[in-house]
């Protein structure tokens, strides 16, 4: 147990300053249910120490070659501390103001498979509020638990503006994200977004 203990530590540690994009998404989840648990952790712990076979967690072996690493434990760690990223789009529904005008629209968006140190990558498949409508790109910072955005919107009746801002996250999973304060030339967004869909 202490040698356990000791090692996730240590992958704490590496996590801040490693990943490895080739690695799959979920690394990690024994169960398939989207989240990897502390119990998959320790599980996967094991499995490096050689007190577990692969075999009790193939999630682990992200890259298939028979073993399990300790790089992807870290990733499993990263995956535990912030969302295990999924094919999963997530769907929300939006209500606010633009420039202090009603307005509702949606946002959809899915998690990328770039791996990188405390930031999830997703892209934004369909933004639209009031008559803004876009793409675009968007990040999970696990460090400070906040959700940032950056969409190209075409504005109905022409002309582009480029939207950036972002919530705070205020749990996971599933993903629930807080107020958008979201800013673009002439523009100033405030909305809540009530998730629709995904985990």
């Amino acid at each position: 147990m202490f040698r356990s203990a000791v090692f996730v530590g240590a992958a704490l540690l590496v996590l801040a300053v490693t990943a490895n994009s080739s690695l799959i998404a979920c690394t990690g989840d024994c169960n398939g249910d989207g989240v990897v648990t502390i119990d998959e952790i320790v599980l996967g712990v094991g499995i490096v120490l050689g007190d577990h076979p692969v075999g009790d967690c193939v999630a682990f072996d992200a890259d298939q070659d028979g073993a399990v690493t300790v790089e992807e434990v870290v990733v499993a760690v990263g995956a535990a501390l912030s969302m295990c990223p999924s094919t999963l789009q997530r769907s929300y529904a939006l209500e606010g103001t633009i420039n202090g005008r009603a307005a509702s629209g949606h946002l959809r968006f899915t998690p990328t498979d770039e791996i990188e140190p405390n930031v999830v990558k997703y892209t934004v498949d369909s933004f639209s509020f009031g008559e803004l409508a876009g793409i675009g790109t968007a990040d999970f910072f696990t460090l400070n638990n906040t959700f940032s955005v950056t969409i190209d919107a075409q504005v109905q009746g022409g002309g582009m503006v480029r939207l950036t801002g972002g919530a705070p996250v205020l749990s996971i999973p599933p993903l629930v994200l807080g107020e958008f304060d979201v800013v673009g030339d002439g523009y100033t967004l405030r909305f809540t977004a009530t998730q629709q869909g995904g985990e």
